[in-house]
């Protein structure tokens, strides 16, 4: 309260404050006689709190209000619905579902330079997300154990732009490596931990062994030799159908001479 250069203070203590039976300290706004409200429960504010950012000209402001319409939970404001300033300092549980009309970023914010570290990200059914400088996982980021992945096509980027030091593949060779690739059926230990009963059929990247016990050639698998390189597999597998096609085609016309 300031009339002039006079200044009162007004303190209240335990006792009978607007009629009640409690210790309350009530402030009003227009229709609203609770706006703002404290009582030995806890403080209360409504319809809506603000806070003054600091480091903008008045009238930029953060704020909680409730929602309009009848559901759960309340929304959190900037003063435009676009800045980036409620920061949670340690784990949030959220038992309901999440809504993200924007994008999720993981250590730092948009626009600045530093580059987020790889982060973790749990799904329903116990499987995470997660990634490395030049990978995405699904599965167990703890026992590196990937899940099925399932979607109408996959595509990889195979434009000529994004390409350099071009060279040819002789068929020949694309098909001798083809022979020589050790192919085995297997199952994985996962699996078989769950009593699952599936078999996979492909090359196996030894991981265990000083020297490899099967012949997966560089060509089929990425550069680190964690895993199958399908596109690279493909397209020798095209080159060796070539090349058998050629090989045919000469025996045909030898045998109709």
């Amino acid at each position: 309260n300031q009339n002039g250069n006079l200044k009162a203070l007004i303190q209240v203590k335990q006792g009978l404050v607007q009629d009640t039976t409690q210790s309350i300290i009530s402030f009003s706004s227009d229709y609203n006689n609770r706006a703002f409200s404290v009582t030995p429960v806890g403080a209360t504010i409504t319809p809506t709190l603000f806070f003054e950012r600091y480091d903008q000209t008045e009238g930029h402001w953060l704020g909680f209000t409730r929602n309009e319409v009848r559901r759960d939970g309340l929304m959190f404001h900037t003063w435009d619905d676009e800045g980036e300033r409620f920061f949670v300092g340690c784990h949030a549980r959220f038992d309901r579902n999440i809504s993200v009309d924007g994008t999720i970023n993981q250590g730092t914010w948009n626009g600045t330079s530093g580059k987020p570290e790889a982060g973790i990200l749990t799904i329903k059914s116990g499987n995470t997300i997660w990634s490395g400088s030049d990978f995405l996982a699904i599965g167990d980021h703890i026992s590196n154990s990937f899940t099925n992945v399932m979607a109408r096509s996959f595509s990889q980027q195979s434009t000529l732009s994004s390409k350099t030091n071009i060279e040819t593949v002789d068929p020949k060779y694309a098909l001798d490596l083809v022979n020589r690739t050790d192919i085995l059926s297997y199952q994985y230990k996962a699996d078989v931990a769950q009593g699952k009963t599936k078999r996979y059929t492909s090359m196996i990247l030894d991981d265990v062994n000083d020297v490899s016990k099967y012949y997966a050639p560089d060509e089929f698998a990425n550069e680190e030799r964690t895993g199958r390189d399908d596109g690279s597999a493909v397209g020798y597998l095209f080159l060796a159908v070539k090349e058998l096609t050629r090989r045919i085609k000469n025996l045909e016309e030898k045998l109709n001479g």
